[in-house]
């Protein structure tokens, strides 16, 4: 087995594609108040509640809590065909792990900027915009702080990001209706399930949005069941409408994750090796500055896991704990 030094990054940048709060890709718009069917949340302490929940790849289900103060608009987005415009990603992590119920030393990890165009290529009569995207550019950013191994590690990992291009479809309420990324100019497998995962920081860029027509103080909750690089996790985004000016939209976002008991493989691990989630549960706060006729919106938010799992390869079962903190921005540039 690899050791805990190189497995941190891997694992690092698995969980990454977790932690960005969002829509399921290749999902059709929900109805409001539609019915529906939640998935079971497996057993033991793995068990959690998934009533209300989508299923996996249905669309996210978009509950008004409060409406808000009058006077109320719809809010839609509105981008035109021709659009285009520039993102920076900055993600900052610290993780702290145990093994074999032995505490590791913290491990800060680098900070990770990721640039990208996005080209708004057609506006439907609906009013769907489908727009492509391309990876410009990655970095590593060196910390003295940092082992210069695992600035490293991340760096080579990274390593033909930029060859990296896609495309979705979103409707006029944020939702994303479809999603691919073109992999193909990479050829190192882990980047590949990697960047695949990170994809949903980009294709889910867009705030999903109430029906109903809402003013300052209002408040809505999106339910979506994810599953991500094997990973099945059940989040709930709590949406408050801070400021409405025009079709500037400020909003205060709350985020929980959780998982249920399950076995999957992130990239980086050995050959012929899983790991089994025993717990992950995430919670999140930050803002996000949505302006109606742009895809990119300014974001922060920091969010904080707690995993237990343990990594089996061959007869061999190692129990493993995980703290981690992730601070990201997305910006326009």
């Amino acid at each position: 087995m690899k050791s805990t030094r190189l497995l941190r990054p891997a694992l690092a940048l698995a969980l990454v594609a977790l932690l960005a709060p969002g829509c399921k890709k290749d999902a059709a718009e929900a109805p409001p108040g539609a019915a529906q069917n939640g998935g079971s949340g497996g057993g033991g302490g793995g068990a959690i509640d998934t009533k209300g929940f989508p299923a996996v790849g249905e669309a996210p289900q978009i509950e008004v809590v409060n409406q808000g103060a009058e006077p109320r608009q719809q809010l839609r987005y509105k981008v035109q065909a021709g659009h285009s415009e520039q993102m920076l990603m900055v993600m900052n992590m610290q993780m702290s792990m145990t093994m074999g119920g032995n505490a590791m030393p913290s491990a800060e990890l680098p900070a990770m900027e990721l640039s990208a165009a996005v080209d708004v290529k057609e506006v439907t009569g609906e009013g769907d915009i489908r727009y492509e995207f391309r990876f410009t550019d990655a970095n590593v950013v060196e910390s003295p702080s940092v082992n210069p191994q695992v600035v490293a590690a991340i760096r080579d990992a990274l390593q033909g990001v930029t060859t990296l291009k896609g495309e979705a479809v979103v409707s006029p309420r944020g939702v994303v209706k479809k999603a691919a990324i073109d992999v193909s100019g990479i050829e190192n497998p882990q980047l590949k399930q990697m960047m695949e995962n990170l994809q949903r920081s980009l294709d889910q860029m867009s705030v999903p949005l109430p029906e109903q027509a809402v003013g300052q103080g209002a408040e809505w909750k999106v339910k979506q069941a994810i599953e991500q690089g094997g990973l099945r996790v059940f989040q709930t985004s709590t949406m408050k409408l801070a400021s409405l000016d025009g079709d500037k939209v400020k909003l205060d976002v709350q985020v929980e994750q959780n998982a249920p008991q399950q076995t999957f493989s992130p990239p980086g691990m050995p050959s012929g090796a899983s790991a089994q989630i025993d717990k992950l549960h995430t919670t999140g706060a930050g803002t996000t500055t949505v302006d109606l006729n742009r895809i990119i919106p300014t974001s922060k938010l920091n969010m904080k896991t707690n995993m237990a799992m343990v990594i089996q390869m061959g007869d061999q079962r190692q129990p493993m704990g995980t703290d981690m903190t992730v601070d990201m921005s997305i910006q326009p540039k």
